[in-house]
């Protein structure tokens, strides 16, 4: 009987925890809507559970279909997942391999050096910038001219632009790269991009509203297709493609974009990632960061960016955004937890919008310490090296001195980890306590990747 009251007591609490979620969800995006800041759709699930599932729209734009959880958004660089994945299933019917130099299937690009279908999928390839180039090369001069993929490789082939870097030596986000694997995709299983897409993923799936689509160049009618809206040189929010005809002139290529989905098909999508969508050895080689040729870590897998924080525990996330649409989608692989936000309006404080989010959902506490036991974590601490790191009290605060004019604020997320406010990439301190007596302070930066530990010598 104890047993089973306390499983209600816990069903109660957690039920609990989600309502209080839901209004302060609520709270946030009706602010951010009454501001024309947000307009969209939010999911959010746990262990395949949909806990918050809601539609917002601005008044003025409602002379659409309001929104719903069938409303379909353009997923711009979303994308990409979905095109590293289709690598995968090639690399697993044994196709292709991920170490394969691309002039074997682009053999056009034969003037490059060496670039592999992997320097591809993690942004290490070098390659120039294809907007940039079809711009200068075509758009200038003819800018109503529709460029697609076969276009982009012919003008590579041409042009022939310099590598900005040589492959695997550094990371720099390409959009290139994933155009090219599209191609590769299409070369490879002599399938178009939409119908390999088609029949391996979002069909299996019952993805029902997920497809590859053309929208301004071919504009077939389909229903619930949300449009994308930015504001004109007046404030005024008007279609994206009257304000920008790029749209239509990019319109035809696809691998780094040109997915539309809703968040009901991204929901299905992460559920299937959770439940063997994928091998256990292929699931970690794509959400495992790369290296680069020195050595260095690249926080970025296949499709997506990684995140190892040191309370939270391993997340994966893209955002994505095109002309008239603002995207993101995160999975916390510790929790099942997916975050699902789609909007049709270029949001100009989307990254903002996110945080706050995710600081609800994640509900990390604020954390109160008492002046005494902070001013016990203050002092000096000598790394092996020899060099010695200050930590100052101050006012109630702890510091870190990064000059003699400027200290940054070490905010409590637990008793014994801060992070450095204001700091990009994120650092986090921990202090490490033994018998009631600090001890040790480590630091922990870019994703634990980089870390060290200093001793407490005073």
């Amino acid at each position: 009987m104890k047993k089973f009251t306390l499983i209600i007591i816990w069903l109660l609490a957690i039920n609990y925890c989600y309502s209080q979620n839901t209004l302060k969800l609520d709270s946030l995006l009706n602010s951010y809507n009454q501001k024309q800041e947000f307009n969209g759709n939010v999911l959010i699930s746990e262990n395949g559970k949909i806990t918050y599932n809601k539609s917002f729209d601005f008044l003025h734009l409602s002379t659409e279909t309001p929104l719903n959880d069938s409303s379909i958004f353009n997923l711009a660089s979303l994308t990409k997942q979905f095109t590293a994945a289709c690598i995968v299933m090639l690399h697993r019917e044994q196709k292709i391999n991920y170490d394969d130099d691309i002039r074997k299937y682009l053999p056009e690009l034969a003037f490059y050096p060496k670039i592999t279908i992997d320097n591809l999928l993690h942004h290490t390839s070098g390659l120039a910038d294809y907007m940039v180039l079809a711009d200068d090369s075509i758009l200038q001069k003819h800018p109503k001219e529709l460029i697609n993929n076969d276009k982009i490789i012919g003008l590579f082939q041409k042009v022939k632009p310099a590598l900005l870097f040589n492959p695997g030596e550094k990371f720099e986000y390409s959009n290139t790269g994933y155009l090219l694997l599209a191609s590769i995709i299409e070369r490879v299983s002599k399938q178009k991009f939409a119908d390999f897409l088609n029949e391996k993923v979002f069909h299996p799936l019952n993805m029902d509203n997920t497809n590859v689509l053309f929208r301004y160049s071919e504009n077939k009618p389909i229903k619930n297709l949300t449009k994308g809206n930015i504001k004109d040189s007046t404030g005024i929010w008007e279609e994206a493609h009257k304000e920008n005809p790029y749209l239509i002139s990019f319109d035809k290529n696809y691998g780094p974009g040109r997915i539309f989905s809703t968040t009901t098909d991204l929901e299905k999508w992460s559920n299937a990632l959770d439940h063997n969508f994928f091998s256990i050895e292929e699931w970690k080689y794509i959400t495992a960061p790369a290296k680069n040729t020195t050595d260095e870590r690249i926080n970025y897998g296949l499709g997506w960016f990684i995140n190892q924080d040191i309370i939270q525990g391993k997340i994966i996330y893209h955002t994505g955004s095109w002309l008239g649409y603002s995207t993101f989608i995160e999975k916390d692989l510790d929790r099942k937890r997916t975050i699902i936000i789609l909007q049709n309006i270029t949001a100009e404080n989307h990254y903002s919008l996110i945080e706050a989010i995710r600081k609800i959902v994640y509900n990390e506490p604020v954390v109160k310490l008492n002046n005494e036991y902070l001013k016990t974590l203050s002092g000096q601490y000598k790394t092996t090296s020899g060099n010695v790191k200050n930590i100052i009290f101050e006012n109630g605060k702890l510091y870190v001195p990064m000059n003699e004019t400027v200290k940054l604020e070490l905010i409590p997320r637990t008793k014994t980890i801060f992070k450095v406010a204001d700091f990009d990439p994120e650092v986090n301190y921990e202090f490490v306590i033994e018998n009631e007596a600090v001890k040790k302070l480590k630091t922990y930066q870019l994703n634990l990747e980089k870390s060290s530990e200093a001793v407490k010598i005073d």
